[in-house]
C-alpha cells in the first residue's frame, strides 16, 4: 500500500513583523522600573484623619494622613463612639498621634462603642493617657458578642498615667509593641481575656502588666496568655495579676520595684520564665501550678511562694521557696543564704512530696536549732539528690523532714 507524506506547514517569516514592531523599542528607559500595583492599605478605602479632636461614629477603615498633636488640656484626641456592629480599624501608616501632658486620653473608645477597634503601625506619646478602653455599659453588652480591641506594631512612649487601660467588657489583644515612660501601670486590663505577644516594658511607674483582683459585673473571670514579653525597670511589680488564670511563656522581669509575679488561679503553666533583682517577692502562684525552665535571682523576698501542688523542673532558684502540700520536682537547683536578715528555710509543707535529680545549696552558717531546708510531709521521696553546706554547719542542721 503506498503511503501519502503529510502536507507541509510553512509560516511565512513575513507574518512575525509585525509582531516584532509592536512589541515597541527594546531598549529600557533609565533609571528604575516604578511599578503599578497598590498596596494593600492604598488598594483598601479608607479616611484619612486629617486632624484631632476627632470623633468616629461609623465603623470602617481610618488612617492618620500625617503627625497630629493635641494642643488643648483635657481633650481627648481620637475618640471612637460607634454604636453600630462592625470594625474600627486605625492604620496610623507610621504616624505619630501627641499630645501635651495635660491632654485626657489619645484614643478613647466610649462605653457603648459595639465595634471590635484595632490600633496598629505608629506612635501614641504624651497625655494623660495613650488607649482607654471605658467600661462597656449594660445594654452595649447584650447586642453583640464578646469584643474585641487589639493593638498591633505600635511605640506607645511617655504618658503621666497608664499607658494601656480596658476597664472591662472587652478583649484585649497587644502584640509586637513597645511601652516606656508610663507614670502609671504599663498594661491595666480589667478583661475578661489578655493576649500579649511581643511587647517590650520599659521605665514605668505602676506595674508592667496589672490585671485587678475585683472583676467587674461583666467579667467572670481573667484569663492571661502572654508570650515573649520583657519587663525592666518598674516602680511597682513587674505582673500583678493575682487573681487570674495565666499561660506564661518566654518572659523577663528585671529590676522591679516591688514583686517580680504575682499569679493566682489553678493549673497555671509557666515556660521559660526569668526574674532577677526585684525587690519583693519574684514569683507567686496558685495551686497546681506547672513551672519548667525557670530561673530566679536577686529576690528580696522569697524567690517562689506557692500554693498545693506544684510541679518544678529545669529551675535554678536563688532564694527561699515556700509551698504548700504535694511538689514534684525534678532537675531543679535551689540556693539559700542562711545568713539573711530574717531568714527562715525554704519550706515544703504538708503532703506528699517527690523531688529527684535536684541540688540544693546553701550558703553561711545559719542559726541555732534552723534548718536550711524543711520538708514537712507525711511521704517525702527523694532520689539523686544532693545537700550541700557551702560553709561550716555552726548553726541548725542541712535538712530537716
Amino acid at each position: 500500500m503506498r503511503r501519502v507524506p503529510p502536507p507541509l506547514r510553512v509560516v511565512a517569516p513575513c507574518l512575525l513583523l509585525p509582531a516584532l514592531a509592536l512589541a515597541g523599542d527594546p531598549a529600557p528607559p533609565s533609571g528604575p522600573i516604578a511599578g503599578t500595583m497598590l498596596r494593600l492599605d492604598e488598594a483598601v478605602s479608607s479616611t484619612p484623619i486629617t486632624g484631632v479632636p476627632i470623633t468616629i461614629t461609623q465603623p470602617g477603615a481610618y488612617h492618620l494622613a500625617a503627625d497630629l498633636n493635641i494642643g488643648s488640656s483635657g481633650i481627648d484626641g481620637i475618640t471612637i463612639d460607634v454604636t453600630v456592629p462592625g470594625h474600627v480599624d486605625i492604620d496610623f501608616r507610621g504616624h505619630t498621634l501627641s499630645g501635651i501632658a495635660s491632654a485626657e486620653t489619645l484614643v478613647l473608645i466610649k462605653g457603648r462603642t459595639i465595634s471590635d477597634v484595632t490600633l496598629k503601625r505608629g506612635v501614641l506619646r504624651g497625655g494623660k493617657r495613650l488607649t482607654k478602653a471605658e467600661l462597656i455599659n449594660e445594654t452595649s453588652r447584650m447586642k453583640v458578642r464578646p469584643l474585641h480591641d487589639r493593638i498591633l506594631h505600635m511605640r506607645l512612649d511617655d504618658c503621666a498615667l497608664d499607658a494601656v487601660t480596658s476597664e472591662g467588657g472587652r478583649l484585649l489583644t497587644i502584640e509586637d509593641c513597645v511601652i516606656t515612660g508610663a507614670g502609671g501601670h504599663a498594661v491595666f486590663a480589667d478583661t475578661a481575656m489578655a493576649v500579649i505577644r511581643k511587647l517590650g516594658v520599659y521605665a514605668v511607674g505602676g506595674d508592667g502588666i496589672h490585671i485587678p483582683v475585683a472583676a467587674p459585673r461583666q467579667t467572670r473571670e481573667h484569663i492571661l496568655l502572654a508570650r515573649q514579653v520583657s519587663i525592666v525597670d518598674t516602680d511597682g511589680d513587674g505582673i500583678d495579676a493575682a487573681d487570674t488564670t495565666a499561660n506564661l511563656s518566654e518572659l523577663s522581669i528585671q529590676d522591679a520595684g516591688g514583686a517580680g509575679a504575682t499569679l493566682g488561679n489553678d493549673a497555671d503553666c509557666y515556660k521559660d520564665i526569668s526574674i532577677t533583682l526585684v525587690a519583693g517577692h519574684a514569683l507567686q502562684v496558685g495551686d497546681n501550678a506547672t513551672i519548667r525552665d525557670l530561673h530566679i535571682d536577686d529576690a528580696a523576698g522569697p524567690a517562689i511562694i506557692a500554693g498545693h501542688a506544684l510541679h518544678l523542673s529545669n529551675a535554678v532558684v536563688h532564694g527561699r521557696i515556700v509551698t504548700g502540700s504535694y511538689i514534684n520536682f525534678s532537675h531543679v537547683t535551689n540556693v539559700v543564704d542562711i545568713d539573711a536578715p530574717a531568714f527562715t528555710p525554704s519550706t515544703y509543707d504538708d503532703g506528699d512530696h517527690i523531688i529527684r535529680d535536684s541540688n540544693f545549696i546553701a550558703h553561711g552558717v545559719g542559726a541555732a536549732n534552723l534548718p536550711a531546708f524543711e520538708f514537712i510531709g507525711d511521704d517525702v521521696l527523694i532520689e539523686r539528690c544532693e545537700f550541700l553546706m557551702a560553709d561550716p554547719p555552726a548553726g541548725g542542721p542541712m535538712l530537716r523532714t
